[in-house]
């Protein structure tokens, strides 16, 4: 049976927009209106949340303590060190080359001392506190 979720409400109190899951987890847009006229499937037929996986982590790494993502996946992630010390928003590719999009001073696709690297560590990313210190890791991963 699928799942119904009431996605917003319309500032005229007579239609509401409402994301239903099939199934197969595939996502469908449905419009209503209250009196039953006017009902409609407005799309999304291929948007599917199954497919796409996300960790989340957030713990105490020691200096050169590191996180290997899963292998062989691509995606796009963020990580962050400390108290908003140094931070990188990044994707990467199933063979684990590492593109910064946006990133703190000390944050590098290398492997490097005195840094929070995010890098390629074969078929997978690795990210590392290299800050010469204990330091709480935010991370978040979409693959």
């Amino acid at each position: 049976m699928a799942n119904q979720l009431k996605a917003s409400h319309s500032l005229s109190k007579k239609q509401n927009t409402l994301l239903n899951e099939d199934e197969r987890g595939d996502i469908a847009i449905q419009n209503h209106t209250h009196d039953g006229q006017n009902s409609q499937r407005i799309g999304a037929d291929n948007l599917s949340r199954k497919n796409l996986k996300v960790i989340r982590v957030t713990d105490d790494f020691v200096d050169d303590q590191i996180y290997n993502l899963p292998k062989a996946t691509s995606g796009w992630g963020m990580v962050q060190a400390g108290d908003g010390e140094e931070y990188g928003f990044f994707s990467f590719t199933s063979a684990g080359v590492v593109t910064l999009i946006s990133n703190s001073a000390n944050c590098v696709a290398t492997n490097g001392d005195g840094n929070l690297c995010i890098f390629d560590g074969g078929t997978f990313v690795s990210i590392q506190n290299r800050l010469g210190a204990v330091k709480k890791i935010k991370l978040e991963i979409k693959y």
